[in-house]
């Protein structure tokens, strides 16, 4: 086989291979096209407190394999998440800043890792949420210490039960 020849192979094999992750890509979105569309954030949302990070992902919750990638949530982004006395505001860099209601936050906690994503022990804040019928997590990786953020963040949700016992 020439040269050339061996370049048309191994060219043809990339591109069945960017054309199956976009395929597959589209496929996972329209399967997920039943789950809500998250809040906006209100004009009127006044944070009292922010941490600034990378948000990895969001995934169906008790399922961290399984990414949701519909309504902007499907790729990791910079952004921060505030708390306010309506819930939780998250700001990523390449999408509109949405609001997580205080009334649909079932916990906020540390974990290690996510899909695509392994850190350190506790080294990432899980947030668990109902987004419309479906429980989900997202997933946090701060800049800072999040331990005063985190109870914060449990404060303004009233949080003081157990993972699940709103949900």
């Amino acid at each position: 086989m020439t040269r050339l020849g061996a370049a048309l192979v191994v060219l043809a094999i990339v591109l069945i291979a960017f054309a199956g992750m976009y395929f597959g890509w589209r496929a996972l979105k329209k399967r997920q096209s039943h789950i809500a569309t998250p809040e906006l954030l209100p004009h009127e949302f006044h944070a009292t407190s922010s941490l600034r990070g990378l948000y990895l992902a969001t995934t169906l919750a008790d399922k961290p394999l399984e990414r949701i990638v519909v309504h902007g949530l499907g790729f990791k982004s910079n952004g921060t998440f505030e708390i306010g006395p309506q819930g939780i505001a998250v700001h990523l860099t390449s999408e509109n800043p949405i609001l997580i209601p205080s009334e649909d936050l079932s916990s906020v906690e540390r974990a290690s890792w996510t899909i695509d994503s392994g850190v350190e022990p506790d080294g990432l804040i899980k947030i668990r949420w109902r987004l419309g019928a479906q429980l989900v997590d997202s997933y946090f990786r701060p800049d800072g210490d999040p331990s005063v953020w985190i109870v914060q963040a449990h404060n303004a949700a009233k949080l003081d039960q157990e993972v699940g016992d709103n949900c």
